[in-house]
């Protein structure tokens, strides 16, 4: 351990200015976060914005895609971003006026949100710029969400709820829950992981 160094922070923002939400991208370079009703991108060395705040107050979400290239923010539309640039690369109805936590495949194609007792999928297709409702406000009717992910070739997500011991099991592709596939634990289950 080094002596005499001066310890600063990697990123200082202006004195007042509350913080709503906030992500870093996967490689640590860059940081999203929503101020002021907007969202802005920082790079996390020097603070400075890459580019004027995104007209999004994303109050609902924000996430990079596990290669860093693109930035997804949830507010009353689903909005994938280029990272670099600041463009908006598609965006489609989120169909919600909730917050809650989200989370990717690793494609970055796929993306989960939770806002209990349901839950919302939206997937990208590159090619066509096209977002699309995969499960639209689904009520789990089994109390609060308590954890979820999504496998990494984004063919499924796995729910768990807070006041059951049920994980449950839905075919993204589909839209559904598959059935026959839930499994009962002693307790609530509050994280999940695909192998």
């Amino acid at each position: 351990m080094q002596t005499g160094v001066e310890a600063r922070p990697a990123l200082s923002l202006k004195r007042g200015r509350q913080i709503a939400q906030s992500a870093l991208s996967p490689d640590g370079r860059l940081v999203a976060y929503t101020a002021a009703n907007k969202v802005h991108v920082a790079n996390t060395s020097t603070g400075e914005e890459l580019f004027p705040p995104l007209p999004t107050a994303s109050g609902y979400g924000l996430v990079f895609t596990p290669d860093g290239r693109m930035l997804v923010t949830v507010d009353a539309s689903v909005t994938w971003w280029d990272a670099a640039t600041g463009r908006p690369f598609a965006t489609g109805d989120s169909n919600t006026t909730r917050g809650g936590p989200i989370s990717l495949s690793s494609d970055g194609r796929l993306l989960v949100k939770g806002h209990s007792p349901w839950v919302s999928a939206y997937r990208l297709d590159p090619e066509s710029r096209d977002v699309r409702i995969v499960l639209d406000n689904t009520n789990l009717a089994f109390g609060g969400t308590r954890a979820y992910t999504v496998s990494p070739d984004g063919q499924f997500a796995v729910v768990s709820q807070m006041f059951s011991a049920d994980l449950r099991l839905y075919e993204m592709a589909k839209g559904t829950r598959v059935k026959g596939n839930s499994t009962e634990h002693a307790a609530s289950v509050s994280a999940i992981a695909f192998h």
